[in-house]
């Protein structure tokens, strides 16, 4: 299921309407029209976040956040349990406030890593994680090349750079299932972002 990391609150709330920080080409650059009247934008977070049900949503929202108002994340979440009760999903989303910062605390990560494993072994999925950050015997990638090699992808400059963008990275979990298995990496210099999907073997 989806987790939030210190990613969003209602645009009327996000530093008094001013959605420019989200003007970007890496989040919504089409809105931008919308620049000095975010009232008239034909959606906000109450509806994203509603069309999450019935999928359980976890979110990081930091007490101290400059970016994201946190009373406006608790506002978005109680309105969209009306829906997640159409299908009898009790706590739909569930809202940490860790007191922090625009940053994702390690007690908080991990306690959502192990609510996903819960969820993962009771859909009788095969799965193991590791954790370079909480588990010794995990390592980073040490060669982009073996991995190229086994994601046959020698031609995909897309997936080299993700992968690339791993060796820089401290990895901090490899999700395995029976079929496949999956990267996830903790930029150093950004610890509370995520790195793209690598891809699947």
């Amino acid at each position: 299921f989806p987790v939030t990391i210190s990613g969003f609150d209602s645009f009327l709330d996000y530093y008094g309407g001013n959605v420019k920080g989200w003007v970007q080409d890496r989040y919504m650059k089409a809105i931008e029209p919308y620049l000095g009247r975010p009232q008239d934008l034909p959606f906000d977070f109450y509806e994203l976040v509603a069309c999450l049900a019935p999928r359980r949503l976890l979110v990081n929202a930091p007490l101290h956040d400059k970016n994201f108002v946190w009373q406006s994340v608790d506002r978005i979440a109680k309105s969209a349990q009306p829906v997640y009760d159409l299908y009898a999903v009790s706590s739909g989303v569930e809202v940490r406030h860790p007191d922090c910062d625009h940053d994702f605390p390690d007690e908080v990560r991990h306690d959502f890593y192990q609510q996903i494993i819960a969820a993962l072994d009771s859909s009788s999925m095969s799965v193991r994680v590791m954790a370079a950050d909480f588990l010794s015997e995990a390592r980073t990638v040490q060669s982009i090349e073996p991995l190229i090699r086994r994601l046959n992808v020698e031609d995909d400059e897309y997936v080299k750079w993700n992968v690339q963008q791993a060796l820089n990275s401290c990895v901090c979990a490899n999700i395995l299932d029976d079929d496949s298995w999956a990267i996830v990496a903790r930029h150093r210099d950004n610890p509370g972002v995520l790195s793209a999907f690598l891809g699947a073997l």
